[in-house]
């Protein structure tokens, strides 16, 4: 603005380190289990500046600001139920841990204490599904339907970055983990030349991470993550045709509703 035309710049820095190991089995009778873990460690850092001409970002420090970890197990089965029918299910459990680890917050031009420095969240969460699946006699289509749970921890960006708060603190460290309910439901065709699908989906969603701006604190007007419950559904359908030998066209169609039910 001409009241404050420098330029601000804010310089995320990850560092991500992991692993995933899985084993499958497999049965007479075409039954097929995979079980596995997998680990991901996340090390944020940041250097930001008001003013980039003055003090340009590239001279400065980094600043650890947060760090993740995940360490999950996992397990998935595919049973066939006949000889037109199998049934598809997995499930698995995630162990998070989270450390805030920023000691100031900025509020407009000044610095504030972090509520939550050095805070260290931990908390398991477990998700699954199960997935039935038809191959319709003398065709190459697979019907299939399914219904499935998973709970997200927050991620950097809507517990730490940019300073986002709240609604009734500076610090947003405390939002809750988002939980997923989810029904699905379709059909996959895969002919010599042609192959499609069409799907719809239906999902309730428990403690919704929503990202506000322009939220209102007092006098204030700043970007808040804060929980909502919330519904989604649509559907989905895209083919692909092979009209040469080396030619294809493909095209996708896909409606998406979402509402806020909290507000």
């Amino acid at each position: 603005s001409p009241t404050m035309p420098a330029k601000t710049v804010q310089n995320p820095d990850r560092r991500t380190t992991g692993g995933r190991a899985a084993f499958e089995f497999g049965w007479t009778g075409g039954t097929v289990a995979t079980v596995g873990a997998d680990l991901q460690q996340n090390e944020h850092s940041l250097r930001s500046t008001m003013n980039q001409d003055a003090m340009p970002y590239q001279s400065l420090a980094r600043i650890d600001d947060a760090w993740f970890r995940s360490i999950g197990a996992f397990g998935e089965i595919n049973q066939p139920l006949g000889a037109r029918d199998r049934l598809v299910a997995g499930m698995r459990l995630d162990d998070w841990e989270a450390r805030d680890e920023r000691e100031t917050l900025r509020v407009g031009m000044a610095m504030m204490p972090n509520p939550t420095a050095g805070e260290t969240r931990r908390t398991t969460l477990p998700s699954g599904f199960a997935r039935l699946e038809h191959e319709v006699a003398g065709q190459p289509a697979t019907l299939f339907a399914g219904l499935g749970h998973v709970q997200r921890f927050p991620d950097y960006w809507e517990l730490v970055s940019a300073g986002k708060e709240s609604e009734d603190s500076l610090s947003a460290f405390d939002t809750d983990p988002e939980k997923t309910t989810q029904f699905d439901t379709g059909v996959l065709y895969a002919g010599s030349r042609l192959s499609a699908s069409v799907s719809a989906f239906y999902s309730d969603v428990d403690d919704y991470i929503l990202i506000q701006s322009g939220y209102l604190k007092g006098m204030r007007s700043v970007t808040v993550t804060r929980n909502v419950d919330a519904r989604t559904w649509g559907g989905e359908a895209d083919a692909t045709y092979a009209f040469a030998p080396r030619w294809q066209v493909i095209g996708t169609l896909a409606w998406t509703r979402g509402e806020n039910d909290t507000d």
